[in-house]
């Protein structure tokens, strides 16, 4: 089943631009480069969307998604991560405050300082 999966999905990563590019333009003044850094870019996120991809509208077998990402612990999280093909930035907001959230390279007041300042709530 890997093998009849692409090495690297193009669509995946135009996925990945669209959204870079768009979050760019929102928060480019405002947010470190840092903050503005896409999810979900890693090797088991792209190989659950061309898995997805191929199969669309068509159930997958349960196996199948564990396969790809060669584990059983964080599939499903991974997969309901890949929900839509289509892009909703609605969530880019959530994303920066993610991203945020996580750096440790910020102190808890320069990271609200940030946010304020971007008009992205806090809390989300």
């Amino acid at each position: 089943m890997l093998k009849d999966l692409p090495v690297e999905n193009q669509q995946f990563r135009l996925l990945h631009v669209k959204i870079r590019q768009e979050m760019h333009s929102r928060y480019q003044e405002a947010v470190p480069e840092k903050l503005v850094s896409t999810p979900y870019s890693g090797k088991a996120h792209g190989g659950h969307f061309s898995l997805l991809q191929e199969n669309l509208a068509q159930p997958v077998p349960a196996a199948a998604p564990r396969i790809v990402a060669g584990d059983n612990t964080h599939t499903g999280r991974r997969v309901r991560e890949l929900r839509s093909l289509k892009l909703d930035f609605d969530m880019i907001p959530a994303i920066v405050r993610n991203n945020a959230r996580r750096t440790s390279m910020l102190t808890q007041d320069e990271k609200q300082h940030i946010l304020r300042n971007a008009g992205i709530p806090e809390n989300g």
